[in-house]
């Protein structure tokens, strides 16, 4: 363990409280967030809400892909999301992964999260996230929505300006590449315990159904997209994306020459709210 990480560990030991705790992880699709939140769960101390604004969010907007990919039993409404957190905070810490494109409508309405919750940001580059939505089977003309780039720069804004705690902006890439450092300094921010155990974890058997996570979709839809965090345990490298010269992507992974021109313009419209994300992250950090 290096300097840097004994003095993280001893600082988030010195801050850790009692009180019981709300962590709101909000995230880009396909940035580890999953596995981030396989770690919270193995701290055992938290208890977990996996993105469940996602079925509120298609049950509203889309009710033919809602009973296609959720069960019956998963939330209906943003009411019924948040009445189940705010019950839950009674009792123990929460931690919630959620993503930007779906929440974003859900924090935006007189939320009391707003002032409750401990908010983080995590972000992946928009290359890596576009491929990796186009392989799992979305078409082109919806990525930039789903990416969320957008809609995560909006409410990193309204958190900033509003939560009672500042939010913490943080990379997947770093995640991936120094795991125990990256969660070093988040728990240090959020003024909990940082324990280098949870950094691994046991793969969850071929049985997993979601309930665990309070994951609302169906066996098929979780095992669709979340089976190689399912059989994880720990952190691991990330895949990335072939880039030019110039560090802009190719996306020679796509074979079809229409659905790569419009990644690549996907991209490019994402791209300003990545950078500016960046920026941010340049100025807390005195970079």
């Amino acid at each position: 363990m290096n300097i840097l990480l004994i003095i993280l560990t001893l600082v988030s030991t010195s801050l850790f409280c009692e009180e019981p705790k709300t962590v709101f992880l909000i995230s880009t699709p396909r940035s580890i967030s999953v596995g981030f939140m396989r770690m919270m769960q193995a701290r055992n101390d938290f208890e977990i809400f996996h993105e469940p604004t996602n079925a509120a969010f298609h049950a509203i907007h889309d009710k033919a892909y809602y009973d296609e990919i959720y069960r019956d039993d998963s939330f209906h409404s943003y009411n019924e999301v948040l009445e189940s957190i705010l019950d839950e905070q009674k009792r123990s810490n929460v931690f919630i992964k959620d993503l930007s494109f779906t929440c974003h409508e859900f924090l935006t309405k007189e939320n009391p999260l707003i002032e409750s919750a401990h908010f983080a940001f995590l972000v992946r580059k928009p290359q890596d996230v576009i491929l990796s939505m186009y392989q799992k089977g979305l078409p082109p003309a919806i990525l930039q929505e789903i990416a969320g780039y957008k809609k995560l720069y909006e409410l990193f804004e309204l958190v900033a300006e509003h939560a009672k705690c500042p939010p913490y902006l943080f990379f997947s890439e770093d995640l991936s590449k120094n795991p125990a450092e990256t969660v070093a300094s988040f728990c240090q921010h959020m003024g909990i315990e940082f324990k280098p155990e949870a950094l691994t974890w046991e793969p969850l058997g071929d049985q997993f159904k979601g309930l665990e996570w309070r994951d609302g979709k169906k066996i098929e839809a979780i095992w669709h997209w979340h089976a190689d965090v399912i059989k994880s345990a720990g952190f691991v490298p990330l895949r990335t994306s072939e880039v030019d010269a110039e560090g802009v992507p190719t996306f020679s992974e796509i074979a079809n020459s229409d659905d790569r021109a419009a990644c690549l313009e996907v991209y490019r419209n994402i791209m300003p709210y990545y950078l500016a994300l960046k920026e941010k992250w340049g100025l807390i950090n005195g970079r």
